[in-house]
Parts: C-alpha cells; structure tokens; sequence
C-alpha cells in the first residue's frame, strides 16, 4: 500500500475522511429510474443556474470575498462531499462557494433503495464550476460492516473494486469532454490509502475508477472508504438525465477480468457471477423534469 511521501499526497490522503453514515444498502439488481415522466428532463433550469452563479462568483471577485482555485484544492474539496454530515456539507459548499463552486439546486433526489446492509453508498452530488465553466459530479461510499472478504486477512481483496456514476434517462446532445478526475480508497482511520487521477472509463454513459482494495494488515481494510470526482467541460451544461453512483466489489476475481457499462449496469468479462456484487445508490437529476 502506498503511504504518505510528500505534503501534496498527504493532503490526498486528508480529503478522504468520510464521515460514517446511516447503513443503506442499494438493489444489486441496478439502477431502477426513480421518476417516469412522459416528457425528458430539460437542461435549462440546469443552464440557467450556471448563468447566475458565473454573475455571482465575478461579483464576489470584484468584491474580494472569491478566490480564483487550482483544480487540485477543488478536488480536495470535493473529495469530502460523499459522506458528510449535514452540518459539514454546509461548511464544505461555503467553502467551495468561495472557489467559484456551487452545488446544482435543482438536483432532485429520489429514494429507490432502501433497507439496511452492509454499504451506504452516497447519491451523485453535481456542482457547477463557475471559475472554470465546468460540472463535477462526485461518488463515494463507506463500508459498515467486515462483509468486504471478512476480518484478519492480509493482502489484496479480490480483485480491483471499481465505483463511479452511471448515467440514464439522458436528453440532449452530449458534446461534453472529460477534464479531469480524481478518486481514492482509504480504511477506516485514514491513515493508509490507494488513489488515482484516471477514470477507466468516462463519457455520455458516466464515469468509472478502478483501484485495488486490500489489507496491508490484518486490522486495516484500505477500501473501507472511497470517494470519487469527475469533471465535464462547458458542453455538458446542455446534457440532462439522471445520475445514479455504483460500487462493484469483488471477493474473488481472477486475472485480466475488465469492468465496463453494461445494458443492465456493470458487467464483467468473464462473468464474475457469485465473486462480484454491485450496489446502487439513490438516483439524482442533473436536470429537471419539464411539469406543469
């Protein structure tokens, strides 16, 4: 596992303190749309959002009271959002607020899992980017229990675990670019972690990480935690659907299986059958429904 070698690892390593949540598990059986509309969802409350918050965040330029922010110190923000209490997302979106970054309010979330397990998995939070012109979507989850391959193991747990968000029910042209990612593992006193700057994959249908989740002893479970970030340019202001986080985990994978979007979800290849599990979170709108 890695550990932390320089200031800037240690500050990766910092943004993955996600705070225990209420057990929810989601339906392994994928993401189940939570809103039948007759009408796709529109883009331009979406749009319209992203035109006040570029007048608000030169204002407060103008001010003083905005700083113009690094991608880094946005993702290191960011990277906090899944798993935060309601008080800490508060103090999070203030202070991202002041980096130019505002979380979508027309978001609606819809609750289509339900029922305690093992996993809580944080519906998709998307934020406008008014400092960059771009839109970031985050994921991210934590583990409740040892269910994960069971206490007092060492080494690497199956196969890598792959999280991220998958796009459905999308309307409009997507002509959006990926910029930029950032996601990390961590266990459960944060004090060792695996990350990554890459998705696997990335585009109209989501995004997808891949990092490989172990015990570099027999008390700490790197994979504990994990918490991802995904940045769209301007284009993706006009793309609209619903946004729904995943968590594929495996317990026993063999060698040179590959993850990828599937028409049911994640899918495998081999088929990983009983040694893969996937678990859905709630869904979230990046767009609204035209009613009334």
């Amino acid at each position: 596992m890695s550990t932390v070698l320089s200031l800037f690892l240690s500050a990766v390593l910092a943004v993955c303190s996600l705070a225990p949540a209420v057990s929810q598990i989601s339906s392994p059986g994928g993401p189940v749309p939570a809103l039948q509309a007759a009408e796709p969802l529109s883009a331009a409350q979406k749009q319209s959002f992203a035109q006040e918050r570029q007048e608000e965040y030169a204002g407060q330029r103008a001010a003083g009271m905005a700083v113009l922010p690094t991608r880094e110190a946005v993702n290191a923000l960011l990277l906090q959002v899944p798993g935060a209490g309601e008080q800490e997302r508060a103090v999070l979106n203030a202070r991202l607020a002041a980096c130019g970054v505002y979380e979508f309010t027309g978001a609606e979330v819809f609750r289509t899992n339900t029922g305690l397990g093992d996993v809580y998995l944080d519906p998709p939070a998307i934020y406008y980017e008014a400092w960059s012109g771009c839109w970031s979507i985050t994921c991210g989850g934590v583990w409740n229990s040892a269910e994960y391959g069971g206490a007092n193991i060492s080494g690497a747990v199956g196969g890598p675990d792959a999280f991220g968000v998958g796009f459905t029910h999308t309307n409009g042209q997507y002509s959006a670019k990926v910029i930029g990612a950032a996601a990390c593992l961590a266990d459960e006193g944060r004090t060792q972690y695996e990350w990554t700057d890459e998705c696997v994959e990335a585009g109209e249908d989501g995004f997808m990480f891949q990092l490989q989740d172990g015990c570099p002893n027999p008390k700490s479970y790197v994979g504990q935690n994990w918490a991802g970030v995904c940045t769209y340019d301007q284009g993706f202001g006009a793309y609209s659907g619903v946004a729904t986080a995943f968590y594929t985990h495996t317990y026993d994978a063999p060698a040179g299986y590959t993850l990828f979007f599937g028409p049911v979800g994640v899918e495998a290849e081999p088929v990983l059958e009983e040694s893969m599990v996937t678990m859905y979170s709630n869904d979230a709108t990046f767009g609204n429904y035209p009613f009334g």
